[in-house]
């Protein structure tokens, strides 16, 4: 009986918490679905279905930039945000406890890492704008690039799956591989793309649980998955024939800046249309199908126009490897989807840090350019 009579007085003050939140709050003004002010379930269980980006991007066209997703969590979805948010120099938007899913062997890599550490500023250097646009850098990824290239023209008069992930290999993930390798180990960087053995470089280092190769496997998935899962659903689209008149305008754009002997001669940052695409297809196809949540630092911050208190408690190496494999593969070639191919096949099925083909697979056919072709 005595239990009984303590389970109203255990209600009452989480009644008193949830009422407080949702309706005396400093983040009761701002715009999101009513439930969102008294219980977080709602978001949990989009997070369940893997549906959570898609609700919080359907959220964000029905109430604006700036949506209260739960009670003690708001979206943004602003320039204004992110750049406050992740671009403010280490202002205390620290990580949040999300992070330690991702942790490697049980250890805190540069990603999981929560606060800005020592290590974690020293390791960020590789990935600063200075060091990838080194000539050393660079001309690992061209070289990459040209050895991608190489399959496509093997390709021609058939197909060529981009995505597979069992043999033959995958060809952009070899790619992304080949690159992030190159960057972080030079001159010891890999070469999936020619050589067999270098496949099984991942699989031999997670028998190691040192933290060294914490780190190294963590730099190698982040630079893995995303790019090549990007690069693989960002020219599918190029290839519908819906998008061709963007990939012919892409190709002039290419092909105006270079010449027979060598089409990629030109820089990749030289290219305005070729950003553009890139941007374009980062945004329709989110490298990470996932939210990066932050806690707001101690004492609050003025977020895209809305006041949120404080909580209790690797870019450009990835742009140059999408510009420079585009710039080369369609300065060079026409791609166009495989006759096998259905839509649903390139639905995006999110996984833990990336986003594939729901049909695991990416069949474009390759056409070489002619000479004359007038693009």
């Amino acid at each position: 009986m005595l239990s009984l009579l303590l389970i109203p007085l255990l209600l009452v003050p989480l009644a008193t918490h949830t009422l407080w939140q949702g309706l005396c709050s400093p983040l009761r003004k701002i715009p999101g679905p009513w439930y969102a002010k008294f219980t977080s379930l709602v978001l949990k269980w989009h997070e369940f279905k893997a549906n959570r980006t898609r609700y919080i991007h359907d959220l964000h066209l029905k109430f604006g930039p700036s949506v209260r997703i739960a009670p003690d969590e708001v979206a943004f979805a602003s320039a204004a945000a992110v750049k406050e948010i992740y671009c403010s120099g280490g202002s205390g938007y620290d990580k949040t406890e999300f992070y330690d899913l991702f942790k490697v062997y049980n250890r805190r890599t540069m990603f999981t890492t929560l606060n800005k550490d020592d290590r974690k500023r020293i390791l960020a250097d590789r990935y600063a704008n200075t060091n990838v646009v080194r000539s050393q850098s660079l001309d690992g990824i061209a070289e990459r690039a040209a050895n991608f290239v190489k399959k496509c023209f093997q390709s021609v008069g058939g197909n060529l799956d981009l995505y597979i992930c069992v043999p033959p290999p995958s060809y952009l993930h070899s790619y992304a591989f080949d690159c992030i390798t190159h960057h972080l180990f030079h001159p010891h960087g890999a070469n999936s793309l020619e050589l067999p053995r270098d496949e099984e470089i991942m699989r031999e280092v997670t028998f190691d649980d040192s933290l060294q190769t914490a780190e190294c496997l963590d730099h190698m998935a982040a630079g893995i998955d995303t790019t090549g899962d990007a690069l693989c659903f960002l020219m599918w689209e190029l290839s519908q024939p819906r998008s061709l008149p963007y990939q012919r305008k892409l190709q002039q754009e290419l092909l105006s800046h270079s010449n027979s002997n060598n089409p990629t001669a030109v820089g990749f940052d030289k290219f305005p249309y070729l950003d553009a695409v890139v941007t374009e297809g980062l945004r329709c196809f989110p490298a990470i199908p996932m939210s990066l949540p932050r806690r707001v630092p101690e004492g609050g911050r003025v977020v895209d126009g809305w006041f949120v208190p404080g909580s209790d408690g690797n870019d450009s190496l990835a742009l140059a490897e999408m510009k420079m494999l585009l710039q080369a593969v369609y300065s060079r070639f026409t791609t166009l989807p495989d006759a096998t191919m259905r839509p649903e096949d390139m639905e995006m099925s999110d996984q833990l840090i990336s986003s594939r083909p729901a049909g695991q697979r990416c069949l474009l056919r390759f056409v070489p350019l002619e000479v004359g072709d007038g693009v």
